[in-house]
């Protein structure tokens, strides 16, 4: 795959991603730390930081968002496939049921072929 390279400028300063990710996406990585460097700035704490912490400082956020991301996607992760179960389930008790059901069906036109007999034996007897 084609590596690509891309200029972007992250809190101020030039940077060149490389990567086989497109370019558009490494302009979204450069966009999402700006954000995050500008949310951390908003701190005065942060910024009485020396640089090197408040580097430690960027990386634990980023960091805390994709823990929370990553649990997050195996909680829904867990959640569609104790979806599907039930769903498999449902499944074959719909058939189970159709099956009964078909079967009920049956037996009732039996029995109604049965009524409809000796309701012509009984009118027949009458008959005579």
């Amino acid at each position: 795959m084609k590596k690509n390279v891309v200029e972007v400028v992250i809190d101020g300063k030039l940077y060149y991603l490389g990567g086989e990710e497109p370019e558009e996406f490494m302009h979204q990585i450069a966009s999402y730390l700006n954000a995050k460097i500008r949310d951390l700035k908003a701190s005065e704490h942060y910024l009485k930081l020396p640089p090197d912490m408040q580097s430690f400082h960027l990386a634990l956020s980023v960091a805390d968002e994709y823990m929370c991301m990553k649990n997050t996607l195996e909680k829904s992760r867990e959640d569609m496939d104790q979806q599907d179960s039930e769903m498999y389930r449902m499944k074959n008790e719909l058939v189970e049921l159709q099956i009964k059901n078909e079967s009920l069906e049956k037996q009732l036109n039996e029995y109604r072929e049965r009524i409809r007999m000796l309701e012509e034996e009984s009118v027949a007897k009458k008959e005579r």
